[in-house]
């Protein structure tokens, strides 16, 4: 669409099935940092199952003209274009079709090519992630959020080695990052047991929180629950939960 008169002009004519992200909209489409292509990811058909069988393209915004970067097997959707043009990440379930493998993030050229499966070094796969993901100004690092336990964490993943590092510490949901262009500071929004959602501010060095809002200040009156993580033995599977005690009980 065009800002100033506001005609609209169709790009793509495809006849799989543009995706399009309702958890996460800023997912489903990402501009390139030049503002002449779009990275997109379509599948078969509307389905549910069809995510499975989804690849990675890019649109010319000045032709209509589209091509695949990414077509294999298994789910390779959600395309974010890195700041200085030249990575696309994606997540990905690396050729696999199964709904309950584990997913990723994978990186492709902006020409295409064979995807770096650079999610695969992290060890603690996460099944339905990562949820959100974003880049670093300077384009060598990508921070997402995924599940550890009990809790949603925060990760670094160098572009370059694939190796993974826990930005966070234990415990909390966290969603909705947004890196900083200078300062070398991420926001975000958390959330625990006796805090609804909230946003906070850290820098990225050294992972140490500063909330920014309160949004809900008449729970400081109220006695809240306690809990905690407990963990057991079911057969050979050790599970986690949580305890939660009634308020004044320890």
């Amino acid at each position: 669409m065009d800002v100033a008169d506001g005609t609209v002009r169709q790009l793509t004519h495809m006849e799989q099935t543009v995706i399009v992200s309702v958890w996460d909209p800023d997912a489903n489409l990402s501009w390139s940092p030049d503002g002449t292509r779009i990275a997109f990811s379509a599948k078969p058909g509307p389905r549910f199952d069809d995510d499975y069988q989804s690849d990675i393209y890019e649109v010319v915004v000045q032709t209509g003209d589209v091509r695949a970067l990414v077509r294999r097997p298994g789910m390779d959707m959600r395309p974010v274009w890195s700041p200085d043009g030249t990575l696309i990440a994606f997540r990905s379930s690396y050729g696999e079709i199964d709904r309950f493998t584990d997913h990723g993030i994978a990186l492709v050229s902006r020409e295409g090519g064979v995807p770096r499966d650079v999610g695969k070094t992290f060890a603690g796969g996460f099944l339905d992630g990562p949820y959100q993901y974003a880049w670093s100004p300077d384009s060598r690092t990508l921070f997402f959020t995924g599940a550890e336990s009990l809790a949603t964490a925060i990760f670094a993943l160098d572009a370059r080695s694939g190796l993974t590092r826990r930005l966070t510490a234990h415990g909390g949901q966290r969603s909705g990052l947004s890196i900083a262009l200078r300062g070398a500071r991420i926001a975000f929004v958390m959330s625990d047991a006796t805090t609804p959602w909230e946003v906070y501010v850290s820098e990225l060095g050294s992972y140490a929180p500063r909330r920014l809002t309160r949004s809900n200040p008449h729970l400081d009156r109220l006695r809240l629950p306690s809990s905690e993580a407990v963990r057991w033995k079911s057969g050979a599977w050790d599970l986690d939960g949580v305890l939660v005690r009634p308020p004044g009980r320890s």
